[in-house]
């Protein structure tokens, strides 16, 4: 199948699915240093195309882009901002994005495409319009995504499908066993693995420079005039301070959160932070996580109280002074100080709320119930409640008496992962499984697609 591929995360994976017979790759999308592209991954969201391709409008494209740009301009533009925070106006965005959609229009016909693999969910921007793209010409997708348990990624033919599994399938041996805690701790290595190696690149970002750069020299000088009140701009620095202390005005202890229960039932939302796939995609329209807590507003106030927590490495982005003014509509939210510990909180709450957060497969785990807003890989296991616009209150309190059962909940995870497959896509989980091979790990991954293709596709 004539196939694009875009952005792989590990080399030697993508090395193999050259020598793939199920394939022929005709495009690809990657930042890999001295390995054949057809387009590099940053370039590309920075800058948009390469000049070399000219920019051309067929006949065709024109006829899908109306009705196209209505229906995902919107969520592009909450992906693209991930490029930087001081990016372009929306017009501006706008013509970024019929630039994209109209060159990968052109690739697509002229390679003559018939199959895209993404190794990762598509939550960027170029490879949000790809993605669609690919629905509007009847182009088949394979979207991957690594999971929080060791060596286990799923693989779906549309990111929506993302949680779903037969009831009736068979239980692989071994996931007869699983140790939930050693998931979970291993997963909060990965967490903090994760955090050092961004922490190292910015770093060195930094020092580089330090050394090199006169913007560096002039940021500095312009921090000075800003703070002698020489000029007046809202530079990073002041947009983060203004951020923390309209947080601070709002925020409350643990102690005081707890006096304001009164025979409550507390559902608590720890926000997510943004931008992140979890919101930008996943997250559907609660990419405005203050949608979430409207909604959850709206509750029996003599019944329910909403303590929501924000995420620990947010910062002004999403954060602006209008994000405060409009919880101030929201009588029965408070916020819990984010230097709280989310966990011991976790456990005195009665039920918990999150789009797509690790945070509620925790709560599963402790027996507590879970309303989810978007996609969830968790989304369809007992326990959890999938939040559509037409959930009433009725349905919601119904469901938190529901008895929970923990075999359920067990048998239904067990189901869930006999559907994923075995496996490391990114090379930030391979610390995860014990004695890893890339040699077998890349047989592994590539066995799998083939069977995805010849179970799904042939």
């Amino acid at each position: 199948m004539k196939t694009l591929i875009f952005q792989p995360t590990n080399i030697d994976i993508y090395k193999a699915l050259k020598a793939n017979k199920k394939i022929e790759i005709k495009f690809s999308v990657h930042e890999f240093d001295n390995i054949e592209k057809d387009i590099d991954s940053k370039d590309l969201t920075k800058y948009n195309f390469p000049k070399e391709y000219k920019f051309e409008i067929s006949e065709e494209s024109q006829k899908f882009y109306e009705d196209f740009y209505q229906k995902n301009f919107t969520i592009f533009s909450y992906q693209f901002v991930r490029r930087g925070l001081k990016l372009l106006d929306i017009h501006e965005i706008r013509n970024h994005f019929s630039y994209y959609f109209h060159s990968f229009f052109k690739i697509l016909k002229e390679k003559k495409i018939e199959l895209i693999i993404f190794f990762s969910l598509p939550h960027e921007g170029p490879d949000f319009l790809v993605y669609k793209i690919a629905k509007i010409l009847n182009i088949k997708t394979i979207c991957m995504h690594q999971s929080i348990f060791p060596n286990r990624y799923f693989t779906v033919k549309n990111f929506e499908e993302l949680g779903y599994f037969k009831n009736e399938i068979d239980i692989k041996a071994d996931l007869q066993n699983i140790n939930l805690e050693n998931v979970k701790n291993r997963y909060l290595e990965n967490v903090k693995l994760k955090k050092n190696i961004r922490n190292e690149r910015l770093a060195k970002k930094l020092n580089v420079k330090k050394i090199f750069s006169i913007r560096f020299l002039k940021d500095r000088i312009i921090d000075y005039l800003i703070k002698f009140k020489l000029i007046y701009r809202e530079n990073e620095k002041q947009l983060n301070k203004n951020y923390l202390e309209n947080l601070k005005k709002i925020e409350k202890s643990k102690e005081e959160i707890m006096n304001l229960v009164q025979n409550r039932k507390i559902i608590f939302f720890p926000l997510h932070m943004q931008p992140e796939l979890t919101t930008s995609l996943l997250g559907g329209t609660y990419e405005d996580q203050i949608l979430v807590l409207e909604k959850l507003n709206s509750l029996s106030k003599n019944k329910w109280i909403v303590v929501a927590k924000e995420n620990q490495f947010q910062t002004h982005y999403q954060r602006n002074p209008f994000f405060f003014e409009r919880l101030k509509g929201l009588k029965n939210v408070f916020f819990l100080k984010r230097t709280e510990s989310t966990e011991e909180f976790l456990d005195k709450s009665d039920m918990i709320a999150t789009i797509c957060g690790t945070i509620g497969f925790e709560s599963l785990v402790k027996s507590k119930k879970c309303l989810v807003f978007g996609h969830a890989w968790y989304k369809n296991i007992h326990g959890v409640l999938k939040i559509e616009n037409s959930t009433s209150e009725k349905q919601i309190n119904e469901f938190f008496y529901d008895q929970f059962d923990k075999t359920k909940f067990l048998n239904d995870l067990k189901k869930l992962l006999s559907s994923s497959d075995k496996g490391v896509i990114s090379d930030y989980f391979e610390f995860m499984v014990d004695n890893f091979d890339k040699n077998v790990n890349c047989t592994q991954v590539i066995n799998n697609l083939n069977k995805f293709i010849e179970k799904n596709f042939e």
